[in-house]
């Protein structure tokens, strides 16, 4: 079979199978993203703040997707964390040292000409990422 037949056969049973805008969703990786890779480490008793921000790579139209923020883990005796609209912060006076180790999950979803909720909207709906949280002696 001709290569240039078996390509565009392969191209329309795809668009067939996930429909166009989920194949130029995955082929232009419009995918969520949290921005940080670390965080910073805090110090007992002394006052921490920490941002952890989101966006939608390759989507210049990204304020108009819902973003869902859900942490698994521990946090140290002191800290708390806000929710916000593309970010959460973890923000307090921990009390007590170690290392502690939490999950970041963000989930994305969009309403479709502002009517039907989308619950994936992007090539992959979810991103996770792992965090530790230092807390060192004075």
């Amino acid at each position: 079979m001709n290569k240039k037949i078996s390509s565009a056969c392969l191209l329309v049973i795809s668009l067939f199978l996930v429909g166009c805008d989920d194949l130029y969703e995955c082929i232009v990786d419009i995918n969520p993203e949290i921005n940080e890779n670390t965080i910073r480490t805090a110090t007992i008793n002394e006052p921490y703040f920490q941002r952890i921000t989101a966006e939608i790579n390759n989507e210049v139209a990204d304020d108009f997707y819902e973003y869902f923020f859900d942490v698994v883990g521990e946090l140290p005796d002191g800290i708390e964390i806000e929710y916000h609209y593309r970010r959460i912060e973890l923000s307090g006076v921990p009390t007590e040292p170690g290392n502690f180790r939490f999950l970041v999950t963000l989930t994305i979803g969009a309403y479709d000409d502002g009517e039907e909720f989308d619950p994936n909207p992007t090539c992959d709906a979810e991103i996770e990422r792992a965090f530790i949280l230092t807390v060192a002696e004075e």
